[in-house]
């Protein structure tokens, strides 16, 4: 067997055993050059056996869940996990903030369950968010409006991430679908990126709001780093290498 495909039989190897891996991951294991891991990645993409992302590639042949997010699909699942975790972060809002929710089924958890009577101002962008916020007659509503999409709920246009690049907020509650220690944060939907680095870069503190279920999960767009986040809210069921990960990241981790 020739060096090269040795190579993509090792590369698919790896990808395989972890769903993913970083370039950088796979030229220290190979020992070879980052260069080369990227030239090996373009053959086996081409030959569908895995996909390109920002930092590395996924292995296609053990995806669990379509990458076309539905929010319908995700409304169902891990529902009493969602309510914890929503009711936590909505624990951390305090009179006066300026706060932005993101989309998702865990954000509209989050605003249920804010306190009714505090005073505070809300941008959000998707709309099982609006439904909520939009009664409440004690807060400020900001809506980053612009094209819709169906499957998400959420707006999404260049305008609209004007306006949250205009604004500043002291928190804000961010959603994934995937969390891998190597290749960051993402999500399944590629028009949203610009969305969430702006959410991130406009706001003081970056809370994230996932269930257990997205550690280790990898999806194709790209949008942020662990490091971007001063707190995560999740499940007790995240798995304890990534509890270590934040102990040594500095990141205040709440599990519910």
């Amino acid at each position: 067997m020739k060096k090269q495909e040795k190579r993509l039989d090792d590369i698919l190897g790896i990808l395989r055993d972890g769903n993913a891996a970083s370039t950088r991951e796979l030229a220290q294991k190979l020992n070879v050059t980052e260069m080369t891991i990227r030239r090996d990645l373009n053959i086996l993409s081409l030959k569908n056996e895995i996909r390109i992302i920002h930092g590395g590639a996924i292995y296609t042949g053990q995806k669990p869940d379509s990458e076309n997010y539905q929010f319908s699909d995700e409304e169902t699942r891990y529902k009493k996990e969602k309510e914890l975790i929503g009711k936590k972060a909505a624990s951390l809002i305090q009179h006066g903030d300026t706060i932005i929710l993101d989309g998702g089924s865990t954000a509209e958890r989050v605003a249920r369950h804010i306190p009714a009577d505090i005073e505070i101002t809300v941008l959000c962008y998707s709309l099982n968010v609006i439904n909520i916020i939009y009664k409440n007659k004690h807060w400020k509503k900001f809506i980053s409006g612009g094209f819709f999409n169906d499957n998400s709920l959420m707006f999404e246009d260049p305008l609209g991430v004007s306006l949250i690049k205009s604004m500043r907020a002291s928190k804000a509650f961010i959603s994934a679908t995937g969390i891998n220690n190597t290749l960051g944060l993402t999500c399944k939907n590629i028009s949203e990126v610009e969305t969430k680095k702006a959410v991130i870069a406009s706001s003081d503190s970056k809370i994230l709001i996932v269930d257990s279920t997205k550690f280790g999960k990898v999806h194709i767009a790209h949008f942020a780093d662990l490091d971007d986040f001063d707190v995560i809210i999740t499940d007790t069921n995240i798995p304890q290498k990534y509890r270590d990960l934040m102990l040594e990241k500095k990141i205040t981790l709440y599990t519910v």
